[in-house]
């Protein structure tokens, strides 16, 4: 069987007191595709929480997979972050910047330095979480320089430039495709020699966010660079829906990612068996982590990003970050 490699070195060092590898990739089957694989999701990617180191570390260690969690309100109160910015941090009890890095710039300049040394590496996907304040309304948009356009083409497309693979790229792959649901089922995911080196965005973990989102983009629909609200330019980001049930994939055409909390796990398979990609979180032990790959979870979120923790590895003893989904026998 042929098969390819994505092009990198297994190097082993430890820096600041932690061990740290660049990634490894063992040859995956010629055609393998994103919605074929599992791979180890950085919770909180930002914070340390006890475990995690920054973000830079967590890409030598592996990770592909991270979590922003975004805000315009300036977590300190009395105003928004600056025109096509958002702040980095978590709405709990008490709020406070992110330990790596503080602003969605300073981390997308964080990832984009670690690309620039490892050009040819696996398809990043990044979780932006739409932000909500401490009494639950939304944190995302706003006139003045937090609109979607702003995010997409003042933000992601300034600082990612030509990195980016977007919804509308998986649409033209896919001529007789009316929705991005369609064009995943009729013509599959690209292949992960075609994502190497690229990022892709998936907004998250508020739906009324994303419906708004998608209204900005007019849901990818008629002209690539128009949309509505005053939309101009490249559709960029992907979104995903918080669900409970696998069938209500069926109520949100313009997704293809979803997201499921660990209770309801085993709705991934279905998500699965309809060629989209789920994340599950926020696995914290060795039977939440059996329990997710079992139900074919693709991106599994948590805290423990270390390659030791789960067993099977998360990134393997080469230093692959990504798992056939298919290799299932043994569970």
């Amino acid at each position: 069987m042929r098969s390819y490699r994505l092009y990198s070195v297994l190097i082993l060092s430890v820096v600041c007191g932690f061990s740290v590898s660049t990634f490894s990739s063992e040859d995956f089957p010629v055609g393998t595709r994103y919605n074929e694989v599992r791979q180890i999701s950085s919770h909180n990617s930002y914070d340390i929480d006890g475990i995690k180191p920054g973000l830079k570390e967590q890409a030598d260690q592996g990770v592909r997979s991270f979590e922003l969690d975004m805000h315009k309100s300036l977590w300190s109160g009395g105003g928004n972050y600056p025109h096509s910015d958002w702040g980095i941090y978590h709405t709990s009890v008490i709020q406070s910047a992110g330990d790596h890095c503080q602003t969605l710039k300073g981390c997308l300049i964080q990832l984009k330095d670690w690309h620039d040394q490892h050009p040819d590496h696996e398809i990043i996907t990044l979780w932006l979480q739409m932000g909500k304040k401490l009494d639950g309304s939304e944190d995302m948009w706003e006139t003045g320089g937090h609109f979607p356009v702003d995010l997409d083409n003042r933000r992601l497309e300034k600082d990612l430039a030509g990195m980016l693979y977007t919804p509308v790229k998986l649409l033209q792959r896919c001529t007789q495709a009316t929705n991005i649901q369609e064009a995943v089922k009729i013509c599959g995911w690209p292949t992960l020699s075609e994502l190497a080196g690229k990022f892709l965005v998936v907004l998250q973990g508020n739906n009324q966010a994303a419906q708004n989102y998608l209204h900005h983009v007019n849901s990818y629909h008629g002209d690539p660079n128009v949309g509505k609200e005053g939309y101009q330019g490249n559709k960029v980001s992907f979104v995903a829906f918080d669900i409970t049930n696998g069938q209500e994939t069926n109520q949100h055409p313009d997704a293809v990612f979803f997201n499921l909390e660990k209770t309801n796990v085993s709705e991934a398979k279905k998500i699965y068996e309809n060629k989209f990609v789920s994340r599950v979180w926020e696995i914290k032990n060795q039977s939440e982590w059996n329990n997710a790959r079992k139900n074919y979870v693709h991106h599994l979120c948590t805290d423990h990003v270390s390659v030791d923790l789960f067993v099977p590895r998360a990134v393997d003893a080469n230093g692959e970050p990504f798992e056939v989904m298919g290799n299932l026998n043994s569970l």
